[in-house]
């Protein structure tokens, strides 16, 4: 084709690119561009505990991150995912907090489709402004930890859900297998996910014609046959995991969790009053719709987003592992029940989608979780190879290790550390209530040859409030014991008290001490 021909044809060409498509990519941009302003304030911001684990964990090699994750009780995909993308990048903050950015990203154009597939074009704009703005999320995408992934996965599922079984879409049954099985793979909370999902399929199959139900029956074990298959392989690490790990840190959930759980998941309380009260109408005319396929949808989307929830709550008063940063997993089917329910609320939707998205576009920025980083650099004058690194909260080792020179030995209540890059969570509860200081840390205090420096590092403990858990009770007193018999012993100067300036209510504190005697 000559040069003029390809000129008189280009317009043409672009010409015959609809003008809807062009919009949508337009606006998909705008709010990709928004969302990047909100998300990337926290980048640099150091790692805290559980972002010291991630970079631990992901620092072995690939494929033996499954078998390292026996201690932890966590599955391993992210794991994965984190170690691929430091072997092609590197392991620093930021390079670590641009794989939950992208997660985070991606999560927009997942909630348009989801929401535009099921509830139409208008809903699909609706829930994805929502993912560009919502505060859980911008959190989640600044941390090198697994919760973005999770709101990602959780809203695909629900979509592929929705389109497999509320509408029948028997293309989307495979889709869905892979992607629950993914959650599965990624946080242990997916499995409350996975036993809405099953609560929504009975619903959707008691409201089932009779001459249907079997094609259904035959759709449902496709898909939930298919997760079970995928997930087979890790389940003899899970039954482990459960019978030895565990959450001691936490405590039970309070009465009112589901709530509680909106509240942290939409913002704040202000901000659920204003999706509930502008969205309620919406899905109220959904759920009454005479378009039978919207209705089940909206049925399924329902039972969905406040099971996983409620069925989380339910199971945490019987095996404790109650956090914040858990809810991630009802995100997902949560934005589109908010895209869905205030694209029908007409005039009152709009009211309070924008007071929504001005609430959430405003709200601070994520804050600083730890300051392992600058008190590691503090110590950096007093610690050489040889040194002894005691960390009386067991878990801050791969976090402090993450910052600290090579060549330190590490100590913990629980025993020497020999792999300083995961917290061996095996039986630790009863670990430590028998980890004693005549029998643990005064023969420690003996092997550390004179002239060698002790670092001694604590958690910071402004009030009981989070420390109540018999976990976290625990590392309260073991804390105070281990500090008050290394404080008494001759053999040991202080030298120094970190972090030297700056007050924070998170993270850790250290004593530095020198051995001048034998």
């Amino acid at each position: 084709m000559s040069a003029v021909a390809y000129r008189r044809r280009l317009p043409e060409t672009i010409g015959a690119v609809p003008a809807s498509a062009v919009w949508s990519a337009a606006g998909m941009l705008g709010l990709i561009a928004v969302s990047l302003l909100l998300r990337t304030s926290a980048l640099r911001g150091g790692f805290w505990i559980d972002e010291g684990l991630s970079a631990g964990i992901a620092s072995h090699d690939l494929l033996d991150i499954p078998g390292v994750l026996r201690q932890d009780g966590s599955p391993p995909l992210y794991y994965m995912l984190l170690k691929g993308w430091t072997a092609v990048f590197d392991a620093t903050e930021i390079k670590s907090h641009y794989l939950s950015l992208g997660f985070g990203i991606a999560t927009i154009p997942a909630a348009w489709w989801s929401a535009r597939s099921v509830f139409g074009e208008r809903a699909g704009w609706f829930a994805a402004a929502f993912a560009a703005a919502n505060p859980f999320l911008t959190q989640f995408s600044q941390e090198a930890r697994m919760y973005a992934l999770i709101i990602l996965l959780g809203t695909l599922a629900t979509g592929f859900f929705l389109n497999a079984y509320a509408l029948r879409r028997r293309a989307f049954i495979a889709p869905f297998a892979v992607t629950l099985a993914a959650l599965l793979y990624t946080h242990n909370w997916s499995l409350f996910f996975g036993a809405a999902s099953v609560l929504a399929v009975v619903a959707l199959y008691l409201g089932t014609p009779a001459e249907e139900r079997r094609s259904f029956r035959k759709d449902a074990l496709l898909g939930f046959g298919g997760v079970a298959l995928l997930f087979l392989p890790w389940l003899p690490t899970l039954i482990f995991q459960a019978a030895h790990t565990g959450a001691p840190w936490s405590d039970l959930p309070p009465w009112d969790g589901p709530v509680q759980a909106l509240r942290t998941l939409l913002g704040g309380t202000t901000d659920a009053f204003v999706a509930l009260l502008a969205g309620g109408a919406g899905l109220a005319a959904l759920f009454t719709a005479r378009r039978s396929p919207e209705r089940r949808a909206t049925i399924a989307l329902i039972t969905l987003a406040l099971g996983t929830l409620v069925i989380a709550w339910a199971a945490s008063w019987y095996s404790p592992a109650w956090a914040a940063r858990y809810f991630s997993i009802g995100l997902g089917p949560l934005l589109i029940v908010l895209g869905a329910g205030l694209s029908r609320s007409g005039r009152m939707g709009i009211a309070g989608t924008a007071l929504l998205l001005i609430f959430w576009v405003s709200a601070p920025a994520p804050g600083i979780k730890s300051n392992a980083r600058e008190v590691v650099a503090q110590a950096a004058p007093w610690t050489f190879p040889g040194d002894y690194v005691i960390s009386t909260h067991p878990e801050q080792v791969p976090v402090i290790d993450y910052y600290m020179r090579d060549g330190v030995r590490y100590f913990t209540p629980l025993g020497e550390v020999l792999d300083s890059t995961v917290m061996d969570w095996r039986d630790a509860m009863p670990r430590l209530r028998e980890a004693r200081t005549g029998t643990k840390l005064e023969p420690l205090l003996d092997t550390l040859p004179r002239g060698k420096h002790l670092i001694l590092v604590r958690p910071i403990i402004g009030s009981s409030d989070g420390w109540d858990a018999p976990w976290t009770q625990m590392v309260r007193r073991r804390s105070a014991q281990w500090a008050s018999v290394i404080e008494a012993d001759p053999r040991f100067t202080r030298t120094v008290r970190l972090p030297r300036v700056g007050v924070t209510r998170r993270g850790i504190r250290a004593l530095v001490y020198r051995k001048s005697t034998n």
